[in-house]
């Protein structure tokens, strides 16, 4: 393309004429984001969407891969944030951080200690007894044993149909066998803890200097300020919600060992720390508790009906703290969805196993922290 450029100097006569300059323009290329604007909006939609879709499989294949180092140090971060704003309080009033970091590490090492000890006794005589526990179900569970055998004929049909045999099960019951699989569970679990007691220590020792840095890699005052807020806004609702639900499971493993003594069963001290650790986890901790109660009024009952007492005592005592008491205690800004409870436990359970069971409801919370900063307010801004 060629346009014609005139020009004139404002001086001389009618005689003198006037220069004209040709000039060729040349067109440039259009730019990527140009040629996104001149295609089809859906055609963008697409595009952004699958670049998205991408980059969030990547970074769960990273999490899964990656699991058995992420856990710990995710765990540290979250337990670190947990933590930090009672050394903060600690600090205003005259007390050194470093003995609330030594305070509760000691408790965060205690605290399985004790439960072990409680646990090891009561496990050791089940484990000792376990012949004789499976003969005391089978005996309690005949009611079952005409639809198990109607399941069985019915399996054995459709392998007839099918030509095809069952594969075999074989179930290991020596005492070799069980210490075998035990420390094939505890090995890579006592790596684990050192991993998150060291980044948990190192966390909390520089957790100001992480924040100073964090925010200050950003150059807009407006992005430090929503940085800051954010920091703070997943630190106080993480201390708020452990700290809350510390206590309400607290008064569920009371309740559920006071309900246990009073039903007869044996161990009722036991049962309630199962009940405290297993509140942590929504859904699945209770279910998972309740039905193992069914097999211990099996196994201390002659009466099926009795056996089931205390079954649904617990099931009374967790209805009345999830629609109840949970409700009622928690902060509005903690109120999540249940359906997203839910999925983030499935997911994170099956991404990361025990521990990202008991890890989804914090990272729930600290998602729907940043979600509430994505848009800033109208109103005046100010430091957290």
């Amino acid at each position: 393309m060629r346009r014609s450029i005139t020009e004139s100097n404002g001086f001389g006569g009618s005689d003198e004429r006037r220069a004209s300059v040709t000039v060729p323009v040349i067109d440039r290329e259009p730019s990527q984001k140009q040629r996104l604007q001149r295609a089809s909006p859906l055609g963008a939609v697409i595009q952004r969407f699958a670049l998205s879709f991408i980059a969030v499989a990547l970074f769960g294949i990273i999490l899964y891969q990656t699991r058995s180092l992420m856990v710990p140090i995710v765990a540290a971060i979250v337990v670190g944030m947990t933590i930090g704003p009672y050394a903060d309080y600690a600090e205003r009033h005259g007390i050194p951080p470093a003995a609330i970091y030594g305070a509760i590490l000691l408790a965060a090492c205690l605290i399985p200690y004790l439960t072990i000890i409680s646990l090891s006794g009561p496990v050791s005589s089940w484990i000792a007894r376990a012949p004789e526990v499976g003969a005391l179900l089978e005996g309690k569970l005949q009611v079952l044993e005409r639809p198990l055998a109607a399941w069985r004929e019915i399996k054995d049909a459709l392998q007839k149909l099918s030509g095809a045999e069952g594969p075999e099960i074989h179930v290991a019951t020596t005492l070799n066998d069980f210490v075998t699989a035990l420390m094939a569970f505890l090995t890579p679990a006592l790596g684990q803890l050192l991993v998150f007691l060291g980044a948990l220590i190192f966390f909390l020792t520089g957790r100001r200097q992480l924040k100073q840095r964090l925010t200050l890699s950003f150059a807009d005052r407006r992005a430090r300020l929503t940085t800051l807020k954010v920091i703070s806004d997943i630190e106080g609702s993480l201390t708020t919600y452990v700290t809350t639900s510390t206590l309400i499971n607290l008064g569920v493993g009371i309740a559920t060992g006071i309900a246990a003594a009073l039903v007869g069963v044996a161990n009722p001290v036991m049962w309630g720390i199962a009940a405290f650790v297993c509140n942590f986890i929504p859904y699945a901790g209770p279910t998972a508790l309740m039905i193992i109660f069914v097999f211990v009024g099996l196994l201390t009952f002659n009466n099926v009906w009795t056996a089931l007492v205390l079954p649904l005592l617990y099931l009374l005592i967790v209805t009345v703290e999830t629609q109840f008491v949970t409700p009622t205690v928690m902060s509005r800004r903690l109120e999540m969805n249940s359906f997203l409870v839910f999925i983030g436990l499935v997911f994170w359970s099956w991404m990361w196993g025990l521990a990202g069971a008991f890890l989804a409801v914090p990272l729930l919370i600290a998602a729907s922290a940043v979600t509430r900063h994505l848009q800033p307010s109208r109103g005046k801004e100010g430091l957290p």
